[in-house]
């Protein structure tokens, strides 16, 4: 997820590596949600060795939770990317955090979840889930008369939880017939912009519509965020320039009610290092 330029400046404790933790998925407790891609679901964070991404004010408080190790893949821009698939219910509200990372072996350690009302209404306003209007009583050629809506939102945020950088999709549609139909759909992109910490958002690209047979409906993403003075303030000098790249923050809506979301993303740069991100869809 990083392309480091100074992997001196990588310090705090390292997640030890527990062989015995490895056990089978099967064998771990049930989760009212799937996690699907190039991932490994692990019993405790403790099994995974890596850097810890200092996430201490994320506000989140998930619950039926599970722990995930996620492989990288090569990105466009030199570095690593990450994508992974949250699906759920129609209704529920997911969430998932990352832990750790780890530039050897190209692998980062994410937290899923379902949060908790109390700690989502915590979330910086900017980062809320907003109320999703439904297309309630339309219909449509094959799609039925049965509404439903859902968004996916990816938060990049600094070392003391300063949100940075969002990148929010929202779908609606309606399904029936083994078809969806009446597809809209919204985006929402938005960087920081203080007196000199400023996140520039450049490259955002939209698209909304319908997949496989019109069988699925789907917003989708692109959208990139520079700043130049962010690592001046971290390495106490000149650092260049760090990036966030949202290659896809992307939300699926099913033809049977259901939803599901894909997201590849990284940090590249002046002490990329220090940014992590956490995610939330309903």
């Amino acid at each position: 997820m990083r392309k480091l330029k100074a992997v001196a400046l990588l310090a705090g404790p390292v997640i030890a590596l527990s062989l015995s933790g490895m056990v089978d998925a099967a064998a771990l407790p049930a989760v009212p949600y799937t996690v699907s891609g190039n991932v490994a679901r692990v019993a405790t964070p403790t099994v995974y060795r890596g850097v810890p991404v200092n996430n201490a004010g994320v506000p989140l408080i998930l619950t039926n939770v599970s722990y995930f190790e996620v492989a990288g893949k090569p990105g466009p821009d030199g570095g690593f990317v990450y994508p992974y698939q949250i699906s759920g219910v129609p209704g529920q509200t997911y969430a998932s955090i990352e832990l750790a990372y780890n530039t050897g072996s190209h692998t980062e350690l994410v937290e899923v979840g379902i949060p908790t009302a109390a700690s989502v209404s915590r979330l910086p306003a900017a980062a809320r889930p907003a109320v999703r209007p439904l297309p309630l009583g339309v219909t449509g050629p094959g799609g039925g008369g049965s509404a439903a809506s859902a968004y996916y939102e990816v938060v990049w945020h600094d070392p003391v939880f300063l949100s940075l950088a969002i990148v929010k999709d929202t779908v609606n549609w309606t399904y029936g017939g083994g078809t969806v139909a009446n597809v809209t759909g919204s985006q929402y992109v938005w960087g920081f912009q203080g007196s000199y910490d400023v996140w520039h958002p450049y490259n955002v690209n939209f698209w909304n519509g319908t997949a496989n047979g019109n069988t699925e409906s789907f917003s989708q993403t692109r959208a990139s965020f520079w700043n130049s003075q962010f690592c001046n303030a971290v390495s106490g000098g000149y650092g260049g320039t760090t990036y966030i790249n949202v290659y896809e923050n992307n939300v699926h809506g099913y033809n049977n009610g259901t939803y599901g979301e894909s997201l590849s993303t990284q940090a590249t740069g002046g002490c990329a290092f220090a940014l992590g991100y956490y995610t939330i869809q309903g």
